[in-house]
């Protein structure tokens, strides 16, 4: 992971980080292996590109943006087109980094 240092994050096994805009900018190798990208395909991708619904992407992330923290439950879009639903708790932290840590869920 490039220099991000919170120590919140440091257990995570499945960690995002992302911009304003999305788009991803950092994250964890086992997320790589999770959606099934290469690191390189996965930072050509935003938050929209992995997401099961796209609809509301935008608003949901906007809403965590402002509020700063948010939690719950989500469905991932492997590159396969399959689904992977997740428990996400993502934060903004006061250095602007965008982060979550996901917790695949199985039945």
């Amino acid at each position: 992971m490039l220099g991000h240092n919170h120590p919140e994050l440091n257990a995570a096994e499945f960690l995002v980080f992302a911009d304003e805009q999305r788009r991803y900018t950092d994250f964890s190798d086992s997320v790589c292996s999770l959606l099934g990208y290469s690191r390189e395909e996965l930072l050509q991708k935003t938050v929209e590109d992995v997401s099961y619904k796209m609809d509301n992407v935008p608003q949901i992330f906007d809403k965590f943006l402002q509020h700063g923290k948010m939690e719950g439950d989500y469905v991932l879009r492997h590159k396969d087109g399959s689904a992977i639903p997740i428990h996400f708790r993502a934060l903004t932290f006061p250095d602007g980094c965008n982060a979550a840590i996901w917790s695949p869920i199985h039945d």
